[in-house]
């Protein structure tokens, strides 16, 4: 009878969870594609990088979601991401390296100065698995051609093979 009591506690409890973030939404206008505690930081992102970001929270650990948002302000902050941002799917080769150059340098300024924080986001999504496939199968539907060979291209810049 008392492991049903406890049961019912902890059942109790995390609705009464569920309740107050479901109050705290509705009275702060938090949106509900995200979790509660990750909303605020979202708000504003563009519509690709906002749907990237739901499927993290879906898939990564909590401390790899946390370093990933935390990475997002000082990327999103880079000339080359607007650039990137505004590609057309049509982009030619040469707009296409010079985008992905600029990534690659700003991508590389960000690491030297916040590498466990890349490091932990990038462990946190192994090479192979649900989670990876998951993300690059989201990353293929979100960005447009252009872009994808920009991001292939920045990779390599930057030394990253990924399969």
């Amino acid at each position: 009878m008392s492991a049903l009591i406890a049961e019912v506690t902890r059942d109790v409890e995390r609705l009464q969870q569920t309740r107050s973030e479901l109050v705290a939404m509705l009275d702060q206008a938090a949106p509900t594609d995200v979790p509660l505690s990750i909303a605020r930081r979202v708000e504003g992102l563009p519509p690709v990088e906002r749907a990237l970001v739901v499927v993290l929270s879906r898939v990564l650990a909590p401390e790899p979601l946390q370093a990933y948002l935390d990475l997002l302000p000082p990327y999103r902050a880079g000339p080359a991401v607007q650039a990137f941002d505004a590609l057309p799917p049509d982009a030619d080769g040469a707009r296409r390296e010079s985008v992905a150059a600029g990534v690659a340098d700003h991508l590389g300024v960000l690491a030297g100065g916040r590498a466990a924080q890349i490091r932990l986001s990038d462990d946190a999504l192994p090479r192979s698995g649900h989670a990876r496939r998951t993300v690059d199968e989201a990353v293929g539907n979100l960005y447009n051609a252009a872009q994808l060979d920009v991001l292939g291209r920045a990779q390599r810049r930057l030394g990253r093979f990924r399969s």
